[in-house]
């Protein structure tokens, strides 16, 4: 069996086999290089292609694709890192050295997804490697010091993390449980731009 890698074809098989709803986007592959030379960084062209093909939006019922946007992933991003520093009345959710960890990958991670329970998907930018066209995908829940590898290649994430039963293998237990069970639907969200 020929391993798939994301290609536009692979994209588009996925499609006519996942339920489209809601409102479809018509971002062209020319508008996404746009965004990779204002965004300084390197878009895996699977990422690129699922664009294309899909748009934006949600992956079975809770995970959100963004289109590539400084500005979300910053915000995204930043409320994360609130989180982890906040120091109120003397009170904090976690230790600095709890912290450190998710602050470092945090500060070195573009955001291209979440969730509706604001969990936060993200690339490591300091792994990116030019033989599989990658970064390193970590999954931050929220509200915690932890973050997960759940693997690099983003075709995988899509059809084997958020449609297949890896993310019953890669998360514990008690992240699972944050995440409603993934049907095999895309809901578009046409043009918004969230920020």
């Amino acid at each position: 069996m020929i391993s798939k890698s994301g290609s536009i074809d692979d994209w588009k098989e996925l499609r006519n086999t996942t339920d489209i709803l809601g409102e479809e986007s018509n971002l062209t592959a020319n508008k996404i290089q746009e965004f990779d030379y204002e965004l300084n960084i390197i878009l895996p062209v699977s990422y690129i292609n699922f664009l294309e093909v899909f748009g934006q939006g949600f992956l079975g019922e809770s995970v959100r694709i963004h289109w590539p946007s400084r500005n979300l992933s910053k915000t995204l991003i930043g409320f994360h890192k609130e989180i982890l520093t906040y120091r109120g009345n003397g009170n904090s959710y976690f230790t600095e050295e709890e912290a450190q960890p998710n602050l470092e990958l945090l500060e070195n991670s573009f955001a291209f997804g979440d969730t509706d329970t604001e969990e936060l998907i993200v690339w490591d930018l300091r792994t990116y490697n030019l033989q599989d066209d990658s970064y390193d995908i970590y999954w931050i829940p929220f509200e915690s010091h932890k973050s997960y590898k759940i693997g690099r290649s983003f075709y995988d994430f899509v059809t084997k993390f958020c449609f297949g039963d890896q993310m019953l293998e890669k998360l514990p237990q008690e992240e699972q449980l944050h995440i409603p069970s993934m049907t095999r639907t895309f809901t578009g969200y046409g043009n918004l731009h969230l920020l």
